[in-house]
């Protein structure tokens, strides 16, 4: 029998029904009293889809007709005046002890890293990195001002794991992390400074953010993988906007968004962050892609357009060898020093600073030389030759490089089971957050 769909009165309906019910009683001969349940039934049942069709319909309207259903659960249309300032951290390793840091802590007073020598901005401070190096080397009072050190200007090169590390030994030291947390999220300007509880100050307009990947678990992770994690931050104003900001990183690149939550339109830029041992394939900024790698992008907030987004894609970087970095100087190199091989002329990176602080540091020779000059052999082992050619490619060796001497040269970290504090069961004053045990660190 053929039907269709037809929205009636509730009264025809009933009506249709029941005259349905008792045709069909009739046909099939059934008696009336349960050819009537059937059509009862068979009228529930349309009455339903009909509420589902009509309320589908309403959805698909617009405003004008999705009204009076209520609002969406769920979906807030802004935050309200005076939106408080709160972090969103990991919740373990050190994003755990980030979000527990006292409310009531005063930052610490962290000098900005120094200017380049040679006053090029494209020149990393090589001799104040070198200086750090050696006060963290000494385990002396002043190595925990040296590790804050340190991750200054590993945030300052884009070494966000390096900085990271040189977080860990700062865990008991909530007054240097308080001074450190704004340079990690949101990526404060070097000089901004933080207020109380490590919060980042009022930024102004027009601001350019350089935010951090959020911190890791502390698990294992094989070389080339990549723990998914994010952070946020809530609250912050910029100029005379409040905004909500998001770091975020998927295993096949990063995701930094921003939220228009009140006040006026504002403009500023974010650099995005990229993972260690990975490259730059493609930046996009509010869905179109940007044609500068690693440069800093404008970001528009404002009530009309709430939302804006960034987006990396990262890819990993390509070696001349297949084999991963190596976990520590070879005998080569400590016996036979470094090679810095460059074009005349060439020294956009500050390489002789840096070949001087590294020939101080490791005690062995590091030389600069040029691809013209003739090949020469003498007794004993050749250096370890650095091919610095490519204007491109310099970066992330260096990058690497620097790593590698700062995990020669500082003592170890504990590994993942020695940083999980356990409490004595005996003390009811122990906590559980994440710090280290004081054996684990001899």
């Amino acid at each position: 029998m053929h039907s269709s769909l037809t929205l009636r009165a509730p009264g025809s309906c009933s009506d249709a029904g029941e005259s349905s019910s008792r045709e069909t009683g009739r046909a099939a001969g059934t008696s009336p009293r349960r050819a009537a349940e059937r059509g009862r039934a068979a009228l529930a049942r349309r009455t339903a889809g009909s509420a589902a069709l009509l309320t589908w319909l309403a959805l698909a309207a617009g405003p004008s007709l999705a009204a009076p259903l209520g609002p969406l659960a769920g979906v807030q249309d802004s935050a309200p005046a005076g939106t408080e300032l709160v972090y969103g951290w990991p919740t373990r390793g050190l994003g755990a002890v980030l979000g527990a840091l006292p409310s009531d802590t005063e930052p610490a007073d962290l000098p900005p890293p120094p200017s380049p020598a040679s006053g090029d901005p494209d020149k990393l401070p090589w001799r104040a990195w070198g200086s750090a190096l050696e006060r963290a080397t000494a385990r002396s009072s002043e190595s925990t001002q040296a590790r804050a050190e340190l991750a200054q200007l590993a945030l300052e090169r884009g070494a966000d794991s390096d900085a990271w590390a040189h977080l860990e030994p700062l865990r008991n030291s909530p007054a240097l992390l308080c001074a450190l947390v704004p340079r990690l999220l949101p990526g404060a300007p070097a000089g901004m400074g933080a207020v109380t509880g490590g919060l980042p100050p009022a930024l102004p307009a027009g601001v350019s953010l350089r935010p951090a990947l959020p911190p890791a678990s502390g698990d294992p992770v094989p070389d080339g993988w990549l723990e998914p994690r994010s952070a946020s931050l809530t609250g912050l104003v910029i100029g005379e906007a409040t905004v909500r900001m998001s770091v975020e990183l998927r295993l096949d690149g990063v995701n930094v968004q921003f939220d228009h939550l009140s006040g006026a339109p504002i403009e500023f830029s974010c650099r995005l962050p990229c993972p260690q041992g990975f490259g730059r394939g493609s930046e996009y900024a509010d869905w179109n892609r940007q044609e500068e790698l690693g440069a800093a992008h404008p970001v528009r907030l404002s009530a009309a357009a709430p939302e804006w987004r960034l987006w990396l894609r990262f890819t990993p970087e390509r070696r001349s060898l297949p084999a991963k970095p190596p976990a520590r100087l070879s005998v080569q190199a400590l016996e036979a020093g470094l090679e810095f091989v460059t074009s005349q002329g060439q020294d956009a990176l500050g390489l002789a600073e840096l070949a001087g602080e590294l020939e101080r540091l490791l005690g062995l020779p590091v030389t600069l030389s040029d691809v013209t000059a003739p090949w020469t052999t003498g007794p004993g082992a050749r250096p370890i030759t650095i091919d610095l050619l490519s204007p491109t490619g310099n970066g992330p060796k260096l990058l690497a490089l620097v790593s590698l001497v700062e995990r020669h040269l500082l003592p170890a970290l504990p590994d993942a089971a020695a940083q999980t504090f356990r409490p004595d069961p005996s003390d009811e004053s122990a906590s559980d957050d994440p710090l280290p045990r004081d054996d684990a660190q001899r």
